[in-house]
């Protein structure tokens, strides 16, 4: 009997420790670009939403110049044969230009969702946010950089 629960236990802790063994990565195919715009005269905020899919509407006076933007591409992908489920988020942020301006960005949804990923078969995913202009950055000319955080991990249902 000893020997039986022994090697219950011993599967148990392989199957356990296959699990948590698996790497989960993200490559970057496309930046995300909310592109050209400005705001008319007498208005001071705004906000620049750009969708998952890349569609891009703004409110308050905000008009764009060009049509030159994009949603955020990722893959994610494993090496696992077996199909792992990922809990994948991205984080609010902030970009700022180089005269030290910032402007707020954060994610078109909760930032939370859920995918199945294994060898061979990625997923690829497309994330839009949110630019919030506000009369603190009212002067917000200058090309704006920052980064966008998705964190990837697997997630037990």
């Amino acid at each position: 009997m000893n020997l039986l629960k022994s090697l219950i236990l011993a599967l148990l802790f392989l199957v356990c420790s296959t699990v948590r063994s698996q790497n989960i990565y993200i490559t970057v195919e496309q930046n995300l670009v909310f592109g050209n715009f400005y705001l008319s005269n007498g208005t001071d905020s705004g906000t620049v939403s750009l969708s998952n899919k890349g569609e891009w509407s703004s409110s308050r006076n905000i008009h764009q110049l060009l049509s030159n933007h994009q949603p955020a591409v990722f893959n994610i992908s494993t090496k696992s044969k077996t199909p792992v489920n990922v809990r994948v988020e991205v984080m609010t942020g902030t970009l700022s230009n180089e005269n030290g301006y910032t402007i707020s960005l954060n994610p078109q949804d909760s930032g939370i969702q859920f995918y199945k990923v294994q060898k061979g078969l990625p997923v690829t995913i497309s994330r839009g946010a949110n630019l919030e202009v506000t009369p603190k950055n009212k002067n917000y000319r200058g090309d704006y950089q920052g980064n966008i955080s998705i964190t990837a991990t697997v997630h037990m249902e």
